[in-house]
C-alpha cells in the first residue's frame, strides 16, 4: 500500500487523505526466519504449519516480484520517498510475521503511529462486532482519522 501511496503523492498535490494500515508487508524486508521465530510464540506445535506459511509466502514474493527487483520504490515502500506520506496509523498484533515490516516504516513516514497489541491475529479488527478487541480496535482508527479528517 504505501509504496503505491508514495508513488501517486509524487504526482499529484497533496490530498486531505490520512491513511489507516493493518499490518505492513515491505516485501524487500520480509524474513522467513521472523515468521518462524513468531511460529514460537505460541509453541512449538504450530511450527511446521509456520514453516509452511513462510514457503507459501516466499512463493507468493517471487510471483509478485515478476522479476522486478525487491528494492525498486514501487516495490516496497522501505525504498520509496515516503516524506510525503500524511500523518498514518498502522495496527499490528505483536505476535504476527508482519511485525518487523510493520517496524520498519519508523523513520520512513514523518507522521507515522504504531499501534501494538497482544494476544491478537493479523487483521483481527475483521472480527468488529464479534470481538472486543476489534471493537476496540476500529475505535482507535476512527478516533485518529476524527483528529486530521473535518
Amino acid at each position: 500500500m504505501f509504496a503505491r501511496l508514495s508513488s501517486l503523492l509524487a504526482k499529484i498535490p497533496p490530498l486531505p487523505i490520512v491513511p489507516t494500515e493493518r499490518a505492513a508487508w515491505t516485501i524487500a524486508g520480509f524474513a522467513p526466519l521472523a515468521v518462524l521465530i513468531a511460529a514460537l510464540a505460541p509453541g512449538l506445535w504450530v511450527i511446521a504449519p509456520i514453516a509452511a506459511a513462510a514457503l507459501i509466502a516466499l512463493i507468493v514474493i517471487d510471483a509478485y516480484l515478476a522479476g522486478q527487483d525487491p528494492k525498486d520504490p514501487a516495490i516496497s515502500p522501505l525504498f520509496a520517498d515516503l516524506s510525503m506520506v500524511p500523518p498514518t496509523l498502522v495496527q499490528v498484533a505483536n505476535e504476527e510475521a508482519l511485525l518487523d515490516d510493520t517496524l520498519r516504516l519508523e523513520g520512513k513516514i514523518p507522521e507515522i503511529t504504531i499501534d501494538r497489541w497482544d494476544d491478537v491475529f493479523h487483521v483481527w479488527q475483521l472480527k468488529a462486532g464479534l470481538s472486543p478487541e476489534a471493537d476496540e480496535a476500529v475505535a482507535r482508527m476512527a478516533e485518529f482519522l476524527g483528529a486530521y479528517l473535518p
